[in-house]
């Protein structure tokens, strides 16, 4: 008997953003357990260091509450060594935060501080464990250069090497960061590092705090038919709650060019102009200088920035006597108009 297998394959173009599942989200905590971080010696001046241990802790504790519930912890504490302390499920009950604080304080209370800072061969550990489909952000914390001479393993990985490993995996997703926080001011980030697109260095890290905003629709899909869409704003760093709480700041959308394989061009914007940075969902609309009837079949693409009332990606405010920068991811939303009619693709399979 024959049959017939009806396959129907129908490109939808009429939608709002990708339609495929939205990567996971993993962060990565990287921790100095050294013991200049309580005081010990002195550093490169000479000059003994300071205590900032529980000003640290502190810190981690500000930003591991600027994650979302559901999103997966790694914890790493490094010296001569980077110990992995296991991974972590952020929840709303604020268990999982301090179940990773009471890990840190440990080494305070049992005495396991180390000797050699070997960053580079902590970060290179890291980046060997960041897991494929997913989005990969990390967050060293520490108060040291790295001692290249202390320990064998401080000489196994160089700066350019891991910037090299960072840099090849990171190419797969416009999202993923390493943040440093520097821990005290002397701190001398190698070139290859400060100079990484990617790279996000936080200055005085103890007594300012950051903001890192992120739009979530990395790429915008929308055609004549729909010409709304959705955008929102993920917030990470220390300085998360204090900014939410302080008075709205504004973000404003620029004007942009959709452009299509043929070169013709069509100046844009969304309107409304000016978003206010918080959690809700803004909705915003395509608007173009020409009729929308003059688009040929095809797909258009651009770029749209945001950037602040000083036309810049970074601002500073003060939120009760403290002072909290803030920066937009260094990226563009991309914004594909697809004009292409869909198709349907009918297909019989003659099967005895």
């Amino acid at each position: 008997m024959r049959k017939f297998y009806f396959l129907a394959f129908l490109f939808l173009s009429i939608q709002l953003s990708f339609g495929q599942t939205k990567p996971d989200h993993r962060r990565h905590i990287v921790f100095d357990i050294t013991g200049s971080m309580i005081g010990r010696g002195v550093d490169m001046r000479g000059i003994p260091n300071k205590d900032i241990w529980e000003m640290t802790v502190t810190l981690l504790e500000k930003q591991l509450n600027s994650f979302s519930s559901g999103e997966e912890i790694s914890l790493y504490l490094f010296g001569s060594e980077v110990n992995k302390k296991g991974n972590f499920i952020i929840d709303n009950s604020g268990e999982t935060v301090a179940k990773i604080i009471s890990i840190v304080e440990e080494v305070k209370s049992k005495n396991l501080f180390e000797t050699c800072t070997c960053t580079f061969f902590a970060l290179n550990a890291v980046f060997d464990s960041y897991v494929e489909n997913s989005i990969n952000t990390t967050y060293l914390f520490t108060d040291g250069n790295h001692t290249s001479g202390c320990d064998p393993n401080c000489s196994e990985i160089s700066a350019e090497e891991v910037t090299t490993k960072f840099d090849n995996i990171t190419k797969k997703q416009d999202s993923e960061f390493l943040y440093i926080y520097k821990l005290k001011p002397q701190i001398n980030v190698p070139e290859t590092l400060k100079d990484h697109d990617k790279v996000i260095i936080v200055e005085d890290a103890l007594n300012e705090l950051k903001v890192i905003i992120t739009p979530v629709n990395s790429t915008i899909m929308l055609n004549k038919d729909i010409l709304v869409s959705n955008q929102t704003f993920s917030f990470t760093g220390t300085g998360v709650r204090e900014f939410l709480e302080h008075d709205s700041l504004n973000i404003h959308l620029s004007n942009f060019e959709l452009k299509n394989e043929s070169s013709i061009n069509q100046s844009a914007q969304f309107e409304p102009r000016i978003l206010i940075l918080d959690n809700n969902i803004h909705e915003i609309e395509l608007q173009t200088l020409n009729n929308l009837g003059l688009f040929d079949n095809g797909i258009y693409k651009g770029e749209v920035l945001y950037l602040f009332d000083n036309n810049s990606t970074i601002k500073q405010i003060n939120a009760d006597g403290t002072n909290i920068n803030i920066e937009i991811v260094p990226g563009k939303t991309k914004v594909i108009f697809n004009n292409t009619t869909p198709t349907v693709t009918i297909k019989f399979i003659d099967k005895n």
